[in-house]
């Protein structure tokens, strides 16, 4: 059998890329040990955090947004929630790379996202006690996402149009370029 689309994982991040992947008419191959959703991955457990304004880097930022897109795309086809948008708190020392790529992807990108002092924070979120000299980056946008659902959505939807085939394997297979690959 021959696919569009081969992706190995099919996790909260695997299992929606397949989803928009068989939606655009791909026939769409997923790889996975287990039968999603399962216990054994990193999509295992009730949410994942998402966030746009990145401290690792704003090459992160566009993929980021699109996935947001897609997600609630994908809420307003199957009816449910994935996608809960009740904001981010990143906290750290305002001189580390981190904090800085926050405000400078935020920046770059017109992202909404506030600065808050130490005083601001423990005044806002009185629980929460800082050392002296950290800042915050509220992303009001940021939230989290309803990750089992959104590793069981495209299998109830896509499965069931014949777009998308599960391979579970125990065993690794070498990827090899081919002409046309």
């Amino acid at each position: 059998m021959h696919y569009h689309t081969i992706i190995i994982g099919a996790g909260s991040m695997g299992m929606p890329t397949s989803y928009f992947s068989a939606k655009n008419g791909h026939k769409t191959l997923l790889i996975d040990t287990y039968e999603p959703p399962h216990t054994f991955g990193t999509h295992h457990g009730d949410t994942r955090i998402i966030r746009y304004a990145y401290g690792e880097g704003a090459q992160y930022v566009p993929l980021a947004l699109r996935a947001a897109t897609l997600f609630t795309e994908a809420e307003h086809l199957t009816k449910r929630k994935l996608l809960e948008e009740v904001g981010v708190l990143n906290i750290g020392k305002e001189d580390t790379d981190f904090m800085q790529n926050v405000f400078k992807s935020a920046e770059r990108f017109q992202l909404p996202i506030e600065k808050l002092s130490t005083s601001d924070i423990e005044k806002r979120w009185t629980g929460i006690n800082l050392v002296h000299n950290e800042i915050g980056a509220y992303e009001p946008n940021a939230g989290f996402l309803h990750v089992e659902e959104c590793v069981f959505v495209p299998i109830k939807t896509w499965r069931l149009k014949k777009a998308l085939y599960l391979l579970l394997t125990k065993r690794s297979y070498p990827l090899q370029k081919e002409m046309g690959m």
